[in-house]
């Protein structure tokens, strides 16, 4: 009986996960068809092309508010399918901009940018990563950082050398006048001196993970965020499957 009812559950628990799944992947080919729209083929082969286009297009859809939507509690925040279709704030349109790039193939992370203490994220914005290639994008202010060779500059760049920030800060500033959202960017708030890719400080478990982390890698703030934390139903959906297959490997054992 006990064995039955494992199984059971877990099954109850695997339709759930692989429902979401399906949900997730149907959101992600609606995002890469609007990816794809503003990226023609020649510039999917250029990676700096490719962030630029894709930062420029996703500043200029919808609005800039906070995304109230969200996906069964407002502690997950909205899809990247719901700030395409109602914009969002920092933190929404990189969350955005980071899955239409990933579909595109150029994995990325998010990056939250602090106050000199690290007290507070100020910002989000986002990285791509390609090996041999580094681009910080910030979606709010369509900002991306040429490295004056016909590339772009990374965060940890941007980090080492600040006044490459302030310049390009200014430059874009003078170039779209000043009313241009840019030209009320907060430098001295929401610089690139203090990023995290995630906060290890959080909670005394993450903590203690972040130290060991920094035995074995360098810069454990700026590790790739993994996706899943920025993808509410392909999150929920890991988290069922996984106590969905135990319940059933249980039930299978207890089975007489």
């Amino acid at each position: 009986m006990a064995g039955m009812l494992a199984i059971l559950v877990g099954v109850v628990l695997l339709g759930g996960a692989g429902l979401l799944y399906a949900e997730y992947r149907q959101e992600s080919r609606v995002l890469r068809e609007a990816a794809i729209g503003v990226v023609d083929a020649d510039h999917q082969r250029d990676p700096a092309r490719t962030v630029e286009r894709l930062t420029r297009w996703v500043y200029n859809n919808q609005g800039f508010a906070k995304n109230s939507r969200y996906f069964l509690s407002p502690r997950f925040g909205p899809t990247p399918l719901q700030v395409l279709e109602s914009g969002g704030d920092c933190a929404d349109k990189s969350r955005l901009l980071a899955a239409m790039l990933d579909e595109l193939g150029i994995p990325s992370t998010l990056v939250m940018l602090y106050a000199p203490d690290y007290a507070r994220s100020t910002h989000t914005v986002v990285e791509a990563r390609l090996p041999g290639f580094r681009a910080a994008a910030d979606p709010v202010f369509d900002i991306v950082f040429p490295d004056g060779a016909g590339g772009l500059l990374g965060v940890a760049q941007l980090k080492q050398q600040p006044e490459r920030f302030e310049a390009r800060i200014h430059a874009l500033a003078a170039e779209r006048g000043p009313a241009s959202k840019v030209a009320f960017y907060p430098t001295e708030l929401e610089s690139y001196r203090w990023p995290r890719t995630i906060n290890w400080e959080r909670m005394p478990v993450t903590r203690l993970l972040g130290s060991v982390l920094g035995w074995v890698v360098p810069q454990p703030d700026l590790l790739t965020r993994p996706r899943l934390l920025a993808e509410p139903k392909l999150l929920v959906s890991v988290a069922l499957f996984w106590p969905g297959l135990v319940c059933v490997g249980l039930g299978w054992l207890l089975m007489p």
